[in-house]
């Protein structure tokens, strides 16, 4: 949740909201924010499988077997590393939220759905270790995404956005 510190005029900056809001700028400038982040987190995500550096615990020599020789960690076909996209939902009475990971109608070449074998690597199984890779992204881009927010805020109460 973002916070801010309650000083200035409030009372000239809700004016300024109100304006920029009937006339759609708020809602442009936040959905525009919303979706450069979202892309921006899919590339770290993307980033991170491709350059293997979160510590992962190695794949185990059965399952580099059966993957015929590769032991990258998020990646057998390709699919579920293309297969993650960031999209914005919106909640008429809250905003926008962003969802990034695999839809849950992608399904891998074995029939099995994407958003299911991101779970089981995100956090593990039975019989494999957690691979975290959306949690530590996220802790990686969260100080970001609250400043890009803040930006946006304050650019449409300086009317430098909109207006």
């Amino acid at each position: 949740m973002l916070q801010f510190k309650q000083y200035g005029d409030w009372a000239r900056a809700g004016a300024v909201l109100r304006g920029l809001s009937s006339k759609g700028h708020v809602t442009t400038a936040f959905r525009a924010t919303v979706d450069k982040d979202g892309k921006m987190i899919r590339d770290k995500l993307v980033g991170h499988i491709n350059s293997q550096d979160l510590g992962w615990t190695p794949l185990s020599e059965h399952t580099i077997a059966l993957k015929h020789g590769n032991s990258t960690i998020y990646v057998e076909t390709g699919t579920l590393k293309n297969g993650i996209r960031a999209r914005r939902i919106s909640a008429p009475s809250n905003g926008y939220s962003l969802f990034i990971g695999c839809a849950p109608q992608a399904h891998n070449k074995d029939g099995s759905k994407l958003s299911d074998i991101m779970i089981y690597l995100e956090y593990g199984t039975v019989h494999n270790p957690a691979r975290p890779l959306v949690r530590p992204t996220w802790d990686e881009v969260k100080a970001q995404v609250k400043e890009d927010m803040r930006k946006t805020l304050k650019g449409l109460i300086r009317g430098e956005i909109g207006g």
